[in-house]
């Protein structure tokens, strides 16, 4: 349920260390990433007309080559949007990402590295926005595994823009996606993620800035459940 008439302060606090905001509000995202899906499947001359908006081969995830954060600003959006994924399955996955969380939430957000677990579990349940928050917040406290999925995000909705933005920091900052190993790595998604997140997600209302997926202590055994999950098909 979201409260539209409470105040925050939690939330008010974090607002102003948000690392960009939202700059192209109109971008219809699903249809682009449609156009992305059909372009794929005609490379990949599919007979069948349905496998049009089906996932790319494998293949296409399993290159180990990570987009480079700085690549003069020529960046290919399907390799983006296939290494944000990568990546979030790769954060969430870690070890450790059940701890961080919880101390994340303990310490009432006010972390770098929880808010982008926090992101990434998002962008994996679909709720897009919220990651893109989170990631902003996150990079905004010096999170730069959080500006490498800015960055990615920016590319696969075409805002190249922002890209470079991120594409200069996080080189001038000396970062590469290598130390999270092998995109080839990454483990699967399991299909119900959203039904194992979202009941414990709450969403409070902003005025300026809309709805923000706060995370209840209770996500934390749902993570741990997910990573026992994913270390036993190993």
């Amino acid at each position: 349920m979201i409260d539209r008439d409470a105040t925050n302060p939690q939330v008010e606090a974090l607002i102003g260390r948000l690392g960009t905001g939202r700059r192209y509000a109109e971008y219809d995202l699903d249809e682009a990433e449609r156009r992305m899906a059909v372009r794929q499947a005609a490379r990949s001359r599919c007979s069948n007309p349905s496998c049009a908006l089906a996932p790319p081969p494998t293949t296409a995830f399993s290159r180990p080559q990570w987009t480079r954060p700085a690549l003069d600003g020529q960046y290919a959006l399907e390799q983006a949007w296939w290494d944000l994924k990568a990546i979030c399955t790769l954060v969430v996955g870690a070890t450790d990402a059940a701890p961080v969380l919880e101390h994340f939430i303990q310490a009432h957000y006010a972390d770098g590295p929880g808010a982008r677990i926090l992101a990434c579990l998002l962008h994996l349940t679909g709720d897009r926005d919220g990651a893109r928050w989170w990631w902003q917040f996150a990079a905004g406290a010096g999170d730069n595994t959080a500006g490498y999925c800015l960055l990615l995000d920016h590319v696969r909705r075409g805002e190249l823009h922002d890209a470079r933005f991120w594409g200069r920091q996080l080189t001038s900052s000396g970062f590469a996606p290598e130390q999270w190993g092998s995109r080839s790595d990454a483990p699967v998604v399991v299909e119900d993620l959203p039904d194992r997140v979202s009941p414990h997600i709450t969403k409070k209302y902003h005025p300026a800035l809309g709805r923000i997926p706060l995370p209840e202590l209770s996500l934390v055994p749902a993570l741990q459940e997910l990573a026992s999950a994913d270390a036993s098909t190993h």
